[in-house]
């Protein structure tokens, strides 16, 4: 619940002294991580066009596993932004991934 501010100030007051700064950063952290990936996404499928276009003879498999290991650094790019600490990020990682062996083997079958 919110309060009003006290005279002579703008900020807005909120109850139990949270700030609203952190979800603005969650806001701009969710519109990074799409423009970032959609931007991959199209870029992605353009180059794959192109090269078709120019007769570029490889294996299409071979692309589409590069796409997903580039997403591998930009990921974890946008986990240390967020965690705002490489060593968090790192926790992170081995907590979600490494500590959670069956929730990894479920995503990581297609």
């Amino acid at each position: 619940a919110r309060r009003s501010p006290p005279t002579g100030t703008s900020a807005p007051v909120t109850l139990g002294g949270a700030s609203p700064a952190p979800a603005m950063r969650d806001e701009q952290l969710k519109m990074m991580s799409l423009l970032v990936f959609t931007f991959q996404n199209a870029a992605f499928v353009l180059l794959m066009r192109w090269s078709k276009v120019l007769d570029t003879h490889y294996n299409s498999t071979v692309a589409v596993f590069l796409t997903e290991v580039l997403k591998l650094p930009l990921s974890v790019l946008l986990l240390m932004y967020e965690k705002r600490s490489v060593s968090e990020a790192c926790a992170t990682l081995n907590r979600e991934i490494l500590g959670a062996p069956m929730d990894t083997l479920k995503i990581s079958v297609p």
